[in-house]
């Protein structure tokens, strides 16, 4: 796997791990994002053919820390609308909706990066409209791609000391 090439700069590590798991687990489109100041900023992705890119979307830190859980997870616009307390259903349901709209997307299976023990980044596993019967991945494939994302965790941990 990628994640063991010491010789790649991170950012390489990071592009390459998209371009491997996104069409390894049949994606629309493999993200990672991270932390700008209180923004989630997509830097890197994968997209499939005549798929839309999101490179440079951005969502507000809070929406993301109240959706995220410990491991990964797979949700839709309704259920991560559910997901959000009360205080923040006002500010994330329009973002939510927007970006679904946008990006075209019928689900997410996002994955939290975390180093230091911080969340730094996360990794969003994008099924689009068109693949919509790709959603609701079984428990194995989650699995699968969580211990995908862990090892990239590890790795990116390692690096930063």
């Amino acid at each position: 796997m990628v994640v063991g090439d010491r010789t790649l700069s991170e950012d390489e590590l990071i592009q390459r791990f998209c371009d491997t798991v996104g069409p390894g687990l049949d994606l629309s489109r493999c993200c990672y994002s991270k932390f700008s100041g209180r923004v989630l900023v997509t830097d890197f992705e994968w997209v499939a053919n005549g798929v839309t890119p999101t490179l440079g979307s951005k969502i507000s830190e809070r929406v993301i820390r109240a959706l995220l859980k410990d491991d990964i997870q797979e949700f839709n616009r309704q259920t991560a609308e559910d997901m959000l307390p009360r205080h923040l259903q006002i500010l994330g349901a329009p973002v939510l909706s927007m970006l679904e709209s946008m990006q075209q997307l019928a689900a997410i299976i996002a994955a939290p990066i975390r180093i230091n023990g911080e969340l730094a980044a996360v990794i969003s596993h994008d099924i689009c409209t068109e693949r919509a019967h790709l959603a609701n991945w079984p428990q194995e494939k989650l699995d699968f791609a969580s211990e995908l994302c862990k090892m990239l965790e590890a790795e990116l941990q390692r690096r930063a000391g």
